[in-house]
C-alpha cells in the first residue's frame, strides 16, 4: 500500500528543527558587504548577547563549532573573518594552554554601521521621492533615470495584450520594493536586540530637528559626540543639562558592565544621573592624597627658602653690627654669653660655644635688642 510520505518529511523537520535555527540578519549582511560575513557577524551577535559577566565581551569558538552552526567551511570562515576584521567590527586574539582563539565583537562600531547604512538608505529613498516627483509634474529627467527606464523597460508585451510596464510603474515598483525591504530589516533586527540604540536615535532625531535648543558650547557637544552620542540628542542633553554631561563624561573612563553601546550608556547616565562609580572616587581619592603631599613638600621647600633668607638677612645685620657698632657689638656679645648654659659657658673655646654664642646674638637681634 502507497502512502503520501507525509510522515517521513514530518520527521525530517523536526530533525532539522532540532538542529537549531541561525538567525541571518539581511541588514547585516548589507552594511558589511558580503553575505557570509554578515552571517558570521549575527552569529557571533547572538553570543555576545548572552555571554557571562566578567568576560568583557570576550567568547570562544572552534572552527568545526562555527561550522556546525553555520554551514561555513574553514576557507568560508576565514574570508568573513577578515572582512569583519577589516570594518573593525572583529577582534581576535590567543589565549590559555593551550593556546585558543577567541572573539570580541566591536559593538559601538557595529551599530555605527548599522546607523550609516539606514541613513544611506534613507537618502537614496529621499532621491528616489524626488526623481519621481520630476517625472510626475514635468522636472527635467536625469540621464541615469533615463538609461535605468530603458533597461527596466525592454520586456515586450505578453501574447495575450498585456500591457507595456511603464517607467512610472517600475520606479514605483522599486521604490516601494526598498521602502518594503527597509521596514522589515529594521524590524527584524530590532527584535535581536541589535537595532534599539540606531533606531531609537533615528525617530529622536527627527522629533528633534525641528525644535532644536541654543547651545553656546559647542565643545561640550563635540565631547558627547565623540563619546558615541547623537549630535541632535548631544545638543539637547548640552543645553538642558550641561553640568551633568560634564560629571558623566568625567566619569565615564571609569565606568563598569557597560551592557549596551558607550554613547547609550553616557546618554542614559546624563538623563538619571548616576551616581560616580567606585573606580572614579578611589582615583579622586589618590589625586586628593597626592596634591596633599604635593603641597606639603611645597610649603617645606618655601619655608627652606624662608630659612635661608632669614638667616642671610642675620648674616648681614650682624656683620653690619660688628665692623660699624663695636660697642653694641661688645654689648651684645656680653648678652648672648650671659644666657649661655654654664657648662657651655665654662668651655670658651669649643665649637659648642661658638655656635651657641652665635645663635643667642641672633636670637637677640631679631629681638631688636
Amino acid at each position: 500500500m502507497e502512502h503520501d510520505g507525509s510522515a517521513e518529511i514530518e520527521l525530517i523537520l523536526n530533525l532539522l528543527i532540532g538542529e537549531g535555527v541561525v538567525a541571518y540578519q539581511r541588514g547585516l549582511a548589507r552594511a558589511v558587504g558580503c553575505h557570509s560575513a554578515g552571517l558570521l557577524l549575527s552569529q557571533f551577535w547572538y553570543w555576545t548577547q548572552r555571554l557571562p559577566e566578567g568576560r568583557d565581551g570576550w567568547f570562544h569558538k572552534t572552527m568545526p563549532e562555527i561550522e556546525y552552526e553555520t554551514v561555513m567551511g574553514r576557507r568560508e570562515q576565514d574570508t568573513a573573518r577578515k572582512r569583519l576584521r577589516d570594518l573593525g567590527l572583529l577582534e581576535e586574539k590567543r589565549m590559555g594552554q593551550p593556546a585558543k582563539l577567541w572573539f570580541k565583537l566591536n559593538r559601538s562600531a557595529v551599530v555605527e554601521l548599522l546607523r550609516k547604512d539606514v541613513r544611506q538608505r534613507n537618502q537614496q529613498n529621499s532621491s528616489q521621492d524626488s526623481l519621481q516627483s520630476d517625472l510626475q509634474f514635468g522636472g527635467k529627467r536625469q540621464t541615469r533615470l533615463a538609461e535605468s527606464a530603458k533597461l527596466d523597460c525592454t520586456n515586450a508585451p505578453n501574447k495575450i495584450g498585456g500591457k507595456r510596464q511603464t517607467i512610472k510603474d517600475t520606479k514605483n515598483t522599486a521604490k516601494n520594493t526598498t521602502k518594503s525591504t527597509a521596514a522589515t530589516t529594521m524590524r527584524a533586527l530590532e527584535n535581536e536586540g541589535l537595532f534599539a540604540a540606531v533606531a531609537s536615535e533615528e525617530k529622536e532625531e527627527k522629533a528633534l530637528s525641528n525644535d532644536l535648543p541654543h547651545i553656546a558650547d559647542e565643545a561640550l557637544v563635540e565631547r558627547l559626540v565623540e563619546a558615541g552620542v547623537g549630535k541632535l540628542v548631544a545638543r539637547k542633553l548640552a543645553a538642558e543639562l550641561p553640568e551633568e554631561c560634564k560629571h558623566q563624561l568625567e566619569y565615564l573612563p571609569f565606568a563598569e558592565n557597560i551592557k549596551s553601546t558607550k554613547g547609550a550608556y553616557l546618554r542614559t547616565a546624563i538623563e538619571q544621573g548616576f551616581s560616580p562609580p567606585k573606580s572614579w572616587q578611589g582615583e579622586q581619592e589618590r589625586k586628593r592624597q597626592d596634591a596633599s603631599k604635593q603641597a606639603r613638600k611645597l610649603e617645606a621647600q618655601h619655608q627652606g627658602e624662608l630659612e635661608v633668607r632669614r638667616k642671610a638677612e642675620l648674616e648681614e645685620q650682624r656683620n653690619t653690627v660688628r665692623t660699624q657698632d663695636p660697642v653694641r657689638w661688645a654689648e651684645l656679645t656680653s648678652q648672648a654669653e650671659a644666657l649661655l648654659p654654664s657648662l657651655v659657658r665654662s668651655r670658651p673655646q669649643s665649637a659648642m660655644y661658638q655656635a651657641s654664642l652665635q645663635t643667642k646674638i641672633n636670637e637677640l637681634l631679631t629681638m631688636g635688642a
